[in-house]
């Protein structure tokens, strides 16, 4: 899986980047099959105003082609990435789970071809 960083250039530090890239860790080696490409962008909404303006989001492009987006916003940037990640988690398993029970057939009518006949 490739992973990009964004970061607002305000919000650009080396520390922010290795956390950000230890946090993305967490996702690689689970779900590699699924996920071809992350995208993490962080970014201060309304500049040095303060409150709960720091964005954290993950473009999570899938194997099948589908993206998914994942946001989340926080005081601070740590925390925000945090709560994506764990987001990210929850909804890329949950397209995991989905994508396999395709593959092996759950819940298709998959080689019934009409309902089955009791005879008494």
């Amino acid at each position: 899986m490739r992973c990009e960083i964004k970061l607002d250039k305000n919000l650009a530090s080396d520390s922010v980047r290795e956390y950000f890239a230890r946090q993305l860790g967490e996702l690689s080696p689970r779900f590699d099959s699924i996920v071809r490409r992350l995208i993490v962008t962080g970014r201060d909404i309304n500049g040095p105003r303060g409150g709960n303006d720091k964005e954290c989001a993950i473009f999570a492009y899938l194997a099948n082609g589908k993206p998914i987006r994942i946001a989340a916003r926080a005081s601070d940037l740590y925390q925000a990435v945090d709560i994506v990640v764990e987001k990210a988690k929850v909804r890329i398993a949950s397209h995991k789970v989905h994508a396999i029970a395709r593959r092996r057939g759950v819940g298709s009518s998959r080689g019934f071809s009409q309902s089955p006949v009791l005879s008494e």
